[in-house]
């Protein structure tokens, strides 16, 4: 088990600050929290960023998955998250 620190508990504060704020604290993990991450992804795209973005789905359940399977799972995944800010 690891001690994480959740981005609801500083819901003034943006993504980067809670990245920096849960090192600083040493936690272990950041649980996001989804509208942190959409005003990233917002502020991402207006800078003109258009490479690569992928989401990590770290479950071990997920690793007996057949890799086609996870495949979709993941892009269904990134889907939800990324669509807001790919249009």
């Amino acid at each position: 088990m690891k001690l994480g620190f959740h981005g609801a508990t500083t819901m003034t504060a943006d993504l980067q600050t809670d990245v920096a704020t849960t090192a600083h604290a040493g936690f272990q993990t950041l649980e996001l929290w989804a509208a942190k991450v959409d005003r990233f992804l917002t502020r991402l795209k207006g800078t003109g960023y258009n490479s690569p973005c992928s989401i990590e789905l770290f479950r071990p359940e997920y690793w007996e998955w057949d890799s086609m399977q996870l495949a979709v799972k993941a892009r269904e995944a990134t889907v939800k998250v990324m669509s807001p800010t790919l249009r």
